[in-house]
């Protein structure tokens, strides 16, 4: 499955979630059509969330964008949870540039989404919501099964491959032998320089 793929699923179960919202165009007006980018410096990913009509779209690819928030994966998602986001800001955890209106519509718009998410979910509709996201969970559930499988034969080809650059077991117990050796040498080595200079310093005392 390509990068590609997996985002479009994405924006299948953003739709199909927006659409247990009543307000979604409502909230979705709030955003003002403002794109908000978002860097996620250690997954090296760069992604920008653009208001639709109807949806909110992710999309991978390169856009100028006038509002930009950067930071680390963990943080971003602490961020999003945070009762108060600006924190993150203040406290330069994350980077902002743009208007902070625009971050502050975004973190309305997922607080206003979530009680309604959590009201129609325990409507009993449940099985609606299972049936919305049998096909993207199958799909992704069916790239994972065969990851797992390609992984221990890749591994495996890997690891032949790679054994040849190390040593075997004699050589590496010779080594440290070796080493070990020189060790004791260099302690004896040691000593007998400081019995020397113990010697001298009686010496040079004694004149004195």
């Amino acid at each position: 499955m390509d990068k590609n793929h997996v985002i479009k699923l994405i924006n299948y179960l953003i739709y199909q979630t927006l659409r247990l919202d009543p307000q979604r165009n409502y909230l979705l007006q709030q955003l003002a059509g403002e794109a908000l980018a978002v860097d996620i410096g250690d997954l090296n990913l760069s992604c920008v969330l653009i208001p639709q009509h109807n949806t909110l779209l992710l999309s991978i690819t390169e856009m100028a964008a006038n509002n930009r928030l950067r930071g680390k994966s963990s943080v971003l998602v602490a961020m999003c949870l945070s009762p108060n986001p600006q924190h993150f800001i203040q406290t330069d955890k994350v980077n902002f540039s743009g208007d902070i209106q625009v971050l502050q519509r975004y973190s309305n718009f997922f607080k206003a989404i979530r009680p309604d998410l959590i009201f129609t979910l325990t409507q009993g509709k449940n099985n609606t919501l299972s049936s919305l996201l049998d096909k993207p969970l199958t799909a992704l559930n069916h790239w994972f099964r065969v990851s797992k499988e390609k992984l221990p034969i890749e591994l495996r080809e890997y690891l032949q491959y790679e054994k040849n650059f190390f040593p075997c077991r004699q050589e590496l117990e010779d080594f440290f032998m070796d080493v070990q050796i020189l060790k004791e040498d260099t302690d004896r080595v040691i000593a007998k320089l400081n019995k020397y200079l113990k010697l001298i310093e009686m010496i040079e005392g004694a004149h004195e």
